[in-house]
């Protein structure tokens, strides 16, 4: 708190010790009486800078519609990803289930226990490895989506990058 009063001070000194500019001092000595001398000339605007470049508003008005060709060829991609990672994991399930009936029909006719034990660690087994199976074949479809989703991003910057750096067919 005492170090935001010491700026806060600080600051009030230093506004109220800023020397007040001559020009706005000759204005008050001109309104006060009419002898006042002439006010000095004000201060010349400064250099302007060159003109600049003519814009080309088709370019912009072309590259938005690159990006939306290119945000619906994305859209495309997701859906058609996700359909795919869709039908895989009902396909996946739809086997384990049929697997898993399978194997309980299978310990129902069993007598021997430890038949029974071989035959759920045989399932287990191979559960296991299905699953990771699976996995690896979902984390590629996944990257697959993902490399279609973002190539036609890539595509589109691509050129719009080269249609800016170049002027009427000439790299700038």
């Amino acid at each position: 708190m005492s170090r935001a009063m010491s700026q806060a001070e600080t600051l009030k000194t230093n506004l109220l010790h800023t020397p007040v500019p001559r020009i706005a001092k000759q204005k008050e000595a001109a309104h006060a009486s009419p002898e006042a001398p002439a006010l000095a000339e004000p201060p010349k605007a400064a250099p302007t800078s060159p003109t600049p470049p003519e814009i080309d508003y088709s370019a912009f008005g072309l590259a938005r519609g690159n990006a939306m060709n290119a945000l619906l060829r994305v859209n495309s991609a997701m859906l058609k990803g996700m359909a795919d990672l869709s039908q895989e994991m009902s396909e996946f399930a739809s086997a384990r289930l049929r697997e898993g009936a399978q194997r309980s029909t299978t310990l129902l006719s069993c007598t021997d226990p430890a038949e029974a034990f071989k035959l759920q660690y045989d399932f287990a087994s191979k559960a296991t490895e299905q699953y990771l199976e699976e996995a690896a074949k979902l984390m590629t479809l996944a990257l697959q989506t993902s490399s279609k989703c973002w190539a036609p991003l890539e595509e589109c910057t691509r050129e719009t990058v080269a249609r800016a750096t170049s002027v009427g067919g000439e790299k700038k």
